[in-house]
């Protein structure tokens, strides 16, 4: 049996985009270097917090694991990205809390992000585009934060739901390399 990347039967030979958190980089880096030969067109996005460094914004204090750095991670070629986000913390969370109430998937801090970058980016790309998001983590380590309303209470954390969480993500601004 082939993988699926491979023989690229899971998207018919065709791929838009990945979306993949950065941290060390070493992951998106990867995937980038694989999938570009095969798809040539394809769009490497990048997704970082509020509070990383590795984008190029502005330094601040953040809660979220899994992805963010205080420096640029040396392995990180930033002319292989095509965009990048970088989400609020308090999108991050209401992401997680949306997939588990709407789909029952218990997500963790960084997909949250990770999925709400590739949602701005499916809308952007407009209907049928083929987005590959890479979702590294699961919620069960965020029982006691993420998925906690007093953590998120304590830590100032707001919530958005429905068309507020909807629009939020309209309203991201990507980065452009």
């Amino acid at each position: 049996m082939h993988s699926t990347l491979t023989s690229h039967g899971c998207f018919a030979g065709e791929l838009d985009a990945v979306v993949v958190g950065v941290s060390t980089a070493g992951q998106i880096m990867g995937i980038a270097r694989y999938l570009l030969p095969r798809f040539p067109k394809i769009r490497i996005v990048g997704v970082d917090v509020v509070g990383s460094v590795i984008m190029g914004t502005p330094a601040k204090p953040y809660k979220m694991t899994g992805i963010g750095l205080s420096f640029f991670p040396p392995n990180l070629d930033i002319s292989m990205l095509d965009r990048a986000y970088v989400i609020p913390e308090d999108m991050a969370y209401s992401v997680c809390h949306a997939l588990a109430s709407r789909e029952g998937l218990l997500l963790g801090a960084s997909t949250g992000a990770i999925v709400a970058g590739g949602l701005h980016l499916a809308r952007s790309l407009g209907a049928g585009a083929r987005i590959l998001m890479i979702n590294p983590d699961r919620g069960d380590r965020y029982l006691e934060t993420v998925y906690d309303s007093d953590w998120l209470d304590h830590h100032g954390f707001t919530l958005k739901q429905g068309e507020h969480l909807d629009d939020a993500i309209a309203s991201l601004t990507p980065l452009y390399f």
